[in-house]
C-alpha cells in the first residue's frame, strides 16, 4: 500500500510498501483472529491513518498453485476517538477498487471455412520441460461454443482459467456478415478470465 493519497488529476507512480502478508491459506473468517506474535507473517496490518475523501493505492498479489484458490482482502475502519468494542462506532465508508490486470486474449482466423478439419497444438514452456497438448479435430466451420468446448480444457487444466469465445463472419470485402453463403472468413476471439504466463 502507498499511504500517500492518490491524485487522479496529476497521477504519479505509487511507491508500495508491504503492510500485510500470509504465507499459506487461512480458514474461513480467520481474519478475525489477531496476529500471532511468533508468526513469520502478518496477515493483519497495523492501523493506517488516512484522510477522509482521499484515495489511496492498494495492491494485492496472490501466488496461484492448484485447486480452487482465492484471494480475499478486507478493510476495517476505526472511527477516531472510538472506545469499548471496536465496532461500537460505525460509519458508512466508500471503498473503490480498480486494477490494470489485462486478461489473456487471442484470435484465430480461418479462411475459406468448410467441413474439413484441423487441430491446434498448445505448448507451455513455463516448467522445466515443455508441456504440449493437441486438440481433437475441429471443424473449419465450428460454432463458437463447439470451438470453446474443445480448447477450454487446456486453459482450465494448466491455467485454472475459463474462456469465452466469439466467432465473427466476414465476406470477400472484409465486412461482417450473417449470411453463411457469403462468408469467406471466420475469426474466433478467445478471451480468458484472467492474465496468464505461458
Amino acid at each position: 500500500m502507498d499511504t500517500t493519497p492518490f491524485n487522479a488529476a496529476s497521477p504519479v507512480e505509487p511507491t508500495f510498501t508491504q503492510i500485510a502478508s500470509r504465507d499459506w491459506a487461512g480458514q474461513w473468517r480467520h481474519h478475525f483472529v489477531p496476529n500471532d506474535p511468533d508468526s513469520s507473517h502478518q496477515p493483519i496490518s497495523d492501523w493506517i491513518a488516512m484522510v477522509e475523501g482521499e484515495m489511496y493505492p492498494l495492491r494485492a498479489t496472490q501466488t496461484q498453485w492448484t485447486g480452487g484458490e482465492f484471494l480475499t482482502v478486507g478493510l476495517e475502519y476505526e472511527e477516531a476517538d472510538s472506545s469499548a468494542h471496536y465496532h461500537a462506532n460505525r460509519m458508512i465508508q466508500k471503498f473503490e477498487i480498480s486494477h490494470t490486470n489485462v486478461a489473456e486474449e487471442w484470435e484465430l482466423t480461418i479462411d475459406n471455412p468448410d467441413n474439413s478439419k484441423y487441430t491446434l497444438l498448445f505448448v507451455n514452456n513455463q516448467g522445466a520441460e515443455p508441456i504440449t497438448w493437441r486438440t481433437d479435430e475441429i471443424s473449419k466451420s465450428a460454432s463458437a461454443s463447439s470451438f470453446s468446448g474443445i480448447v477450454d480444457w487446456w486453459f482450465w487444466k494448466y491455467h485454472r482459467s475459463g474462456i469465452s469465445v466469439t466467432r465473427t463472419s466476414y465476406d470477400a470485402d472484409g465486412l461482417e456478415t450473417s449470411d453463411s453463403s457469403l462468408t469467406v472468413r471466420y475469426v474466433y476471439n478467445v478471451k480468458l478470465s484472467k492474465r496468464i504466463n505461458g
